[in-house]
């Protein structure tokens, strides 16, 4: 069972290559492949398996830019061969593009104690099987990254992934003990309750007697901010579209109460941070004018880094607020008319309805605010555009 959303999706590219092992390059077969939104990193678009050759093929895959990554969902690797989604390398599928090929790769050596495979979600005992959510002691939001649940006194692994349900499945044989904790969180966060009949499987050994509720509920706390290690983090801004006028890059903790850090930003977009507590941060900018914002992008610090990199996708309308592209302000396609007056150039963002009903974002750029059109219901209008990066469809034509 993948605990992942699938996205829906219709006809599109295809991206072949070869996975290997580590240790040797040995083809690496019956291994699961996935294509991952950069902007979605919750949801798949297409999955395959690999040959006896390590080979495998990721079919009806729509325009967009994705991670290709192999292996169990508890310890993912990333195409060109990382463990960390912050080095994978996205790949563009455009409508230009019909295979994209020899995305090659080699797993990242799974860490210990991993089961291989992963094979329990799918042949685990016949007891006992737990389900249930993960959720945080004063109801923050939990990181989206891959984690494990381990037993450490023993058999029983689940693979997980945090997505906006936080859901989980763990197989723990019956008359074991069961002692769980919590790899792979981020620096100060910690399995902190698994309550189980009237005992705690966070808190010492328990029995899997089969008897109490095969439900749980696993709590995660929070170290002190003081305990976590300070480091050294430095690195590069990619793909920061020139509409956005960044004069500092920023790290805002995902613990409550945890610091933002902020670094400036050089002419090359690199950026050093001289003393950053380890842990769990979201990328942000800071503008000229001291407006600041901060993305979805998870960033990870576990030690000293110096190739940290962040990469915006290209987007000059991101997620965020505080920050806008240049000259002209996030509008609505509702208010484009209300909102958009004068003569100077403009950037706007609208969805666009297809005659079958398929929604599309468009970020849209017009040269002058005044040709932009009161659009009603029955009315077509005919422009050309391309497609960006992060599979925005970017338009440069008039009336628009």
């Amino acid at each position: 069972m993948l605990l992942l959303g699938v996205a829906q999706i219709a006809p599109g590219k295809s991206v072949t290559g070869t996975v290997r092992l580590a240790g040797g390059g040995a083809p690496a077969s019956g291994v699961r492949v996935v294509a991952i939104p950069v902007n979605e990193p919750s949801a798949l678009v297409s999955l395959s398996q690999t040959d006896q050759q390590g080979r495998y093929v990721l079919e009806d895959i729509p325009p967009g830019r994705y991670f290709i990554a192999a292996g169990p969902v508890a310890f993912l690797t990333f195409y060109p061969g990382t463990s960390e989604q912050n080095a994978a390398r996205a790949i563009d599928i455009t409508n230009d593009s019909t295979v994209i090929s020899r995305i090659d790769f080699t797993l990242s050596s799974a860490p210990l104690g991993m089961v291989p495979g992963n094979a329990l979600l799918e042949s685990g005992p016949s007891c006992c099987r737990f389900q249930g959510q993960v959720v945080t002691e004063d109801g923050s939001p939990l990181p989206a990254m891959p984690f494990q649940i381990v037993n450490r006194s023993g058999a029983g692994v689940a693979a997980n992934y945090i997505y906006p349900e936080a859901r989980f499945y763990i197989s723990l044989p019956l008359g074991t003990q069961a002692y769980l904790v919590m790899d792979g969180l981020p620096p100060g966060y910690f399995l902190k309750s698994a309550p189980y009949g009237s005992q705690d499987m966070a808190l010492g050994p328990v029995l899997v007697d089969g008897k109490s509720p095969a439900t749980l509920k696993l709590t995660v706390g929070y170290r002190a901010l003081s305990t976590l290690q300070p480091t050294i983090a430095s690195g590069n801004i990619n793909s920061l579209p020139p509409e956005l006028k960044a004069a500092s890059f920023s790290l805002t903790s995902t613990m409550p109460g945890g610091p933002t850090v902020v670094a400036a930003l050089q002419p090359d977009r690199s950026f050093v941070f001289p003393s950053i507590p380890v842990g769990a941060y979201r990328a942000g900018i800071v503008s000229p004018a001291g407006h600041a914002s901060v993305s979805s992008i998870l960033v990870v610090i576990r030690d000293t880094v110096s190739n940290l990199k962040i990469d915006f996708g290209d987007n000059p309308f991101p997620e965020m607020g505080g920050v806008y592209p240049s000259p002209s302000p996030f509008v609505d396609g509702k208010e484009i008319t209300q909102k958009l007056v004068g003569n100077k150039p403009a950037y706007f963002r609208m969805n666009v309805t297809d005659a079958n009903g398929a929604v599309t974002p468009w970020a849209i750029y017009t040269p002058n605010s005044s040709f932009v059109p009161r659009i009603v219901p029955g009315e077509t209008y005919t422009v050309t555009g391309t497609v960006a990066r992060d599979g925005t469809n970017r338009l440069n034509a008039n009336p628009f």
